[in-house]
C-alpha cells in the first residue's frame, strides 16, 4: 500500500498530507516529515535528515531505536562533544545548543555499535543478556555495569562472532555516528 500511495502521489503531482504513527511509513513515503511533541513541531526535514541528524533529544528518542546515555557535557568544540556518563566518557557529534557544563545525552543507534575487535579500545563494556535473530540482522540486548539497557544490531555476516549469553563484551562505535544533544525531560 505504501508503494501504491507513493506512486499515485508522484503520478498526479499533488501534495499529500499523510498522518501516521508508523515511523517506517513516515520515513519511506515522505519527502518532508514534521515530528511533533505535544502539538509543537520539534523538527521538519526529510526522513534521512531526521533519522541521522535529529535536532532535539525528543526527536532522537522518538524516531527509530536509539541508545541514549545521559550525563554532563565535559567538552564541546565546533564539531564534537564528550559526555561524562555513569559508564564513562562517551563522544559524539555536537548538536545545536550543546555546551560544556550542561546536561546532555549521547545518542548511538543500535546499528552504529559493534563488538570491539581484539586490541581495539572499547567505548564501554556491557553484559550480553539475550539475542534476537531477525533474518538479516541479530539484535543483541546488553546491560552496562550501571544497569542501563543497550541494544546493538549486528548484520547477518557478523552473526558468527556473537559471544555467549552472559559474556562481558567491549562495544565500539565511530563517534561521527553518534550525536550529543541537550538533555530535556521528554527524552528517554
Amino acid at each position: 500500500m505504501r508503494n501504491e500511495l507513493r506512486a499515485i502521489q508522484k503520478r498526479v503531482g499533488i501534495t499529500f498530507i499523510y498522518i501516521t504513527h508508523d515511523q517506517g511509513e513516515a520515513l519511506t513515503m515522505s519527502d518532508r516529515i514534521a515530528v511533533m511533541n505535544h502539538g509543537v513541531i520539534e523538527q521538519i526535514g526529510d526522513g534521512k535528515t531526521i533519522y541521522e541528524n535529529p535536532s532535539t533529544a525528543f526527536v532522537a528518542a522518538f524516531v527509530g531505536e536509539n541508545n541514549g546515555f545521559r550525563g554532563r557535557v565535559v567538552g564541546a568544540d565546533g564539531v564534537a562533544a564528550v559526555v561524562e556518563t555513569p559508564i564513562g566518557r562517551i563522544a559524539g557529534r555536537r548538536g545545536a545548543g550543546v555546551a560544556a557544563g550542561a546536561d546532555g545525552i549521547v545518542f548511538i543507534r543500535p546499528e552504529a555499535l559493534r563488538l570491539a575487535n581484539q586490541g581495539e579500545s572499547a567505548a564501554f563494556e556491557a553484559e550480553l543478556v539475550t539475542t534476537a535473530f531477525e533474518g538479516n540482522a541479530t539484535h543483541l540486548f546488553l546491560r552496562t555495569a550501571s544497569g542501563q539497557q543497550v541494544t546493538m544490531s549486528s548484520g547477518r555476516r557478523q552473526a558468527s562472532a556473537i559471544p555467549a549469553i552472559g559474556a562481558r563484551v567491549g562495544l565500539a562505535y565511530d563517534p561521527r555516528e553518534a550525536i550529543v544533544l541537550a538533555a530535556d525531560k521528554s527524552a528517554s
